[in-house]
């Protein structure tokens, strides 16, 4: 059976998320503690994280920033009360699947629930045996099981976000990558939410990748997306690429 760990301290509130997390086939734990339930989500292999954007005891940027940052990739939907634009685009940042303001149909929640482990079973199908656990290409190493990254020797520090959008790309070399692609697989997200987080993390990709020669593998394909280049790229292509 599919586990899903709801963080609320709002019993009232929990008690919904539950009923409908439970509606669509979830076995569910309810946490009211932040420090508790980090140990929990990182220990005990949920499929399913719900939490609410405000915690008595932990910043939630800070929780869904260092659960990334240890590799764990379960999908994360944050409840905000308040619906803010910029409160969400924050912790989408951070790491979170998908924010969702408290004032939602629960019947919704369960069925982006239920999306969201789809869209991450795709995913955890392009992580088996038949691809390489590590990635190389223009210098660039990346070690999609330790989570670390090497530039020529170097080793360079990417954000969660940062490390899945490059490990997307590098898993698709010569290839155009769509925005919309992108979006999906990296944000879980099916919009453009109005933002430039994409070009956003591709600016901060190739400034910590650095070296020009080296950076430029990361290709922007003009009205298309994203290419990451290598010496093998068809150089027919290369009149539409910046």
């Amino acid at each position: 059976m599919k586990t899903a760990l709801v963080l609320e301290p709002d019993p009232a509130i929990s008690k919904h998320v539950a009923q409908s997390l439970a509606a669509a086939g979830f076995s569910v734990n309810i946490e009211t503690s932040g420090r508790h339930a980090i140990g929990e989500l990182v220990n005990d292999g949920y499929h399913m994280v719900v939490l609410n954007l405000q915690l008595p005891d932990l910043d939630v940027y800070s929780i869904v920033a260092s659960i990334r940052g240890v590799g764990v990739t379960t999908p994360m939907i944050v409840l905000d009360a308040i619906g803010n634009i910029a409160r969400c685009i924050k912790v989408l940042r951070s790491g979170a699947d998908d924010c969702l303001t408290l004032q939602l149909d629960w019947a919704e929640s369960s069925a982006r629930a239920m999306a969201l482990l789809r869209l991450h079973a795709r995913l955890s199908m392009s992580s088996d045996a038949s691809v390489s656990i590590v990635l190389q290409g223009n210098g660039i190493v990346l070690d999609r099981v330790q989570r670390t990254v090497s530039v020529e020797g170097d080793v360079v520090r990417l954000r969660p976000t940062e490390f899945r959008l490059l490990e997307f790309l590098m898993l698709n070399p010569g290839r155009v990558i769509t925005r919309a692609e992108i979006l999906e697989v990296v944000w879980h997200r099916r919009f453009d939410p109005g933002t430039n987080i994409i070009d956003v993390n591709v600016g901060n990709l190739r400034s910590k990748i650095g070296r020009p020669a080296i950076s430029k593998a990361i290709r922007t394909v003009r009205d298309a997306g994203y290419l990451f280049g290598s010496d093998n790229t068809n150089r027919a292509a290369s009149e539409y690429v910046l």
